[in-house]
This record gives C-alpha cells, structure tokens and sequence, in this order.
C-alpha cells in the first residue's frame, strides 16, 4: 500500500522528461506503461507534438490510439465554443471512464473561463454530475475534489457541496475502519486517527482537509 502510495503521488509530481527516464531503466514489461504516461503527461504540458512522437517510438497500436483521443481532445479545448458543443459532446460520450471525463471537462472549463464564464460553468456542471454519485474508490474521491477545486473560482458555494458530500462517505468509511481496526485495516492507535498511516483512507481525509483549508480563503459574498 506505501509503494502504491508513493508511485501514485511520483506520477503527480513528474514531468514529461523524467518518465521517459523512468521508461528507459524499467523493466522491459512496465516500460509501456511509463512510456504513456510520459505521452500523457506532455499533453498536459501542452506539448501535443511530443506526445504523439513517444506515442509512434514507443506504444502499440492501442496505446497509441489512446494517446491519439487525449491529443484530439486537448486541441478541441483550446478551442473550445458553444458552437463546437455536439461535436464537444461526442468526443466525451467516446471517453473511456467518467474519470477521464471530468478531467476534461475542466480542462475546457479552463480554457472558457475567461471568455464565455457561462460556458465554463455548463463544462463544470456536467463533470459536477459525474462526481455526485456515490463515490465506489479513491480515483472518484479524487475526482470529486478536482471539481471542488475547479469551482472554486466560478462558484465557491458549490465547491463546499461536494466536499461535505465527499466528508460524508468518509465519515462512513472511518466508522466502517473502527470497527475493522486491528483487522484488516490498522490507522487508529487508542481511539484516535494515526496521521502518519500509510492508509489511503487516511490520505483521502487529509487530501480534502487541504482542499477545505485552501477554499476557506474564497470570499463566498464576491461575485463570480
């Protein structure tokens, strides 16, 4: 569970360059793995032609295929319009999971904010949508506070309603842990929360106690 840990929060903080470092020492079987991440992340960096260099030197057809949508979305996002919203639509509709829709569906809140805010509140709406239900792993929790975190400059109240959604299923799962403690999960020590598990569960609270601390210095009174 560490090393998941660890592995999960290295692939946030890396960049494009260090997993192709990190593909080029794997083993031969996780080097495809690495090497999209490293495509991955140089679209979000916004280096489109990059991506698709790693993706033709490195993955397979299906590898690259996906890597392929990733680039065709993230170029509709820059030029993201009401106009273009059945075409926007159809490319969700073809996404993989819903994760990898709110991701891009904030992607275009971004690139609309400042032009047409209207837009950008539809695009946070619909990932809004995606994330209200209730949460079944860690990536959904995840989710839920990237579109608290979106939000937060658009519509600050509505940041707060997912979080205390989110808090809520948390506050179950720790019951569920308190009565599991000593079994199959071990994160209390003489009644109290250990902040220094490596437990995800534990994580997770700490990731929207930051969440919370940041959106406490949002003006909810000014206008949006």
């Amino acid at each position: 569970m560490n090393m998941a840990n660890q592995m999960r929060n290295g692939m946030l903080q890396a960049t494009s360059d260090s997993l192709m470092t990190a593909a080029s020492s794997a083993p031969p079987q996780a080097q495809s793995f690495f090497y999209q991440q490293a495509a991955q992340k140089a679209i979000d960096e916004g280096n489109t032609d990059r991506a698709m260099q790693i993706a033709n030197d490195h993955l397979n057809e299906a590898g690259k295929n996906t890597i392929m949508q990733a680039i065709d979305f993230k170029r509709l996002t820059t030029t993201a319009s009401a106009e273009k919203l059945n075409e926007i639509k159809q490319k969700l509709a073809a996404l993989p999971s819903d994760s990898d829709r709110v991701k891009y569906l904030i992607d275009l809140a971004a690139a609309t904010q400042k032009d047409n805010p209207k837009l950008a509140l539809r695009f946070l709406d619909d990932a809004n949508a995606l994330v209200a239900k209730r949460a079944m792993n860690y990536k959904d929790f995840e989710d839920q506070i990237k579109v608290a975190h979106a939000y937060a400059t658009v519509d600050a109240k509505r940041s707060f309603q997912i979080l205390d959604a989110g808090i809520a299923e948390l506050n179950e799962l720790l019951a569920a842990a308190t009565v599991l403690n000593g079994f199959e999960v071990d994160i209390f020590k003489d009644g109290e929360m250990s902040s220094r598990s490596d437990s995800d569960l534990v994580g997770m609270v700490g990731r929207f106690s930051l969440e919370l601390g940041s959106l406490s210095k949002v003006d909810l009174m000014a206008p949006t």
